[in-house]
């Protein structure tokens, strides 16, 4: 009679346990808590390099525009359909700049350029041409800005009322004092 109780280590059937199987359930769970905030947090920071970049793209388009023409289009006050097709070539204003230069390639196709956040970026442009552009923001104050283009992203909170739009989290391309 062959004795079954002990059977060689090769033929013995291990299966996990179900406080095995918690455990490294367990463990995952706290691992993924532990990395969410960090992933979370250079998506933002990757939000914050996109918009800085495009803010100063912006900014450095109407530079050109003005170098090339000598003036700057009235009533420009973000880069909606009508900025962007003007930096684009597209629209000459009703003849007024008959070049049509391509200033801004990199933008997007769909004709309305929007921040990591889903709105239009502003655009304050110095219309008297003294390199000096009083901006109020709508946060209360008026920052100056000297240069002629004032270009600036409302950032995470999108600034949709005063009580949650933190200044500190808006992207532009002038320095702050």
């Amino acid at each position: 009679m062959i004795n079954t109780r002990f059977r060689p280590w090769f033929r013995r059937q291990r299966a996990f346990t179900l406080v095995e199987m918690l455990v490294v359930a367990a463990l995952i769970l706290i691992l993924g808590a532990l990395l969410f905030p960090a992933i979370q947090r250079a998506i933002q920071q990757a939000r914050r390099h996109r918009a800085r970049t495009e803010v100063n793209q912006i900014a450095t388009a109407w530079r050109q525009f003005k170098n090339e023409y000598a003036t700057f289009p009235s009533g420009i006050t973000e880069m909606d359909a009508n900025a962007l097709s003007i930096l684009r070539g597209v629209n000459d204003v009703g003849g007024q700049y008959k070049r049509k230069l391509l200033l801004l390639e990199n933008a997007p196709g769909s004709g309305e350029w929007f921040d990591p956040w889903g709105l239009h970026y502003f655009v304050e442009l110095d219309l008297d041409y003294d390199n000096v552009i009083d901006l109020d923001k709508g946060d209360g104050k008026t920052n100056t800005v000297y240069g002629g283009v004032a270009v600036w992203s409302k950032g995470r909170d999108n600034g949709l009322d005063d009580t949650t739009d933190d200044p500190a989290d808006d992207i532009n391309n002038w320095k702050q004092k």
